[in-house]
């Protein structure tokens, strides 16, 4: 069974990158193009996510409060946040630091 991920990103040549990364090596990828269209997707019962990789700073809705959002409904849901940022802070969720190299992101999301 192929694994869910869902990516919000508000780049879309960066969502479309990691889209492709992660769809060539066997992930089903969902891509909104930012966090309010990924809350609509899953208020409206998206097929069950394995994971969440979400930008930390996006307009409208940030990646913490998205990730806050879907949590009331994906209690367990797995969580990996970017950023372009160095002094981070936004969560207690494993992070990832943009740019980074197509390895990288891939070691990430399968840990």
């Amino acid at each position: 069974m192929r694994k869910r991920v869902l990516v919000v990103e508000d780049e879309q040549a960066l969502r479309s990158l990691i889209e492709l990364i992660l769809s060539e090596v066997g992930y089903h990828v969902v891509s909104p193009a930012d966090g309010e269209e990924a809350l609509a997707l899953v208020n409206r019962g998206e097929p069950a996510l394995d994971l969440v990789l979400t930008d930390a700073v996006m307009p409208k809705l940030s990646g913490p409060e998205l990730v806050t959002r879907l949590r009331e409904v994906l209690r367990n849901i797995r969580v990996i946040q970017m950023t372009g940022y160095s002094d981070h802070g936004f969560s207690d969720d494993p992070l990832i630091t943009k740019p980074f190299e197509p390895e990288t992101l891939l070691r990430r999301v399968r840990d």
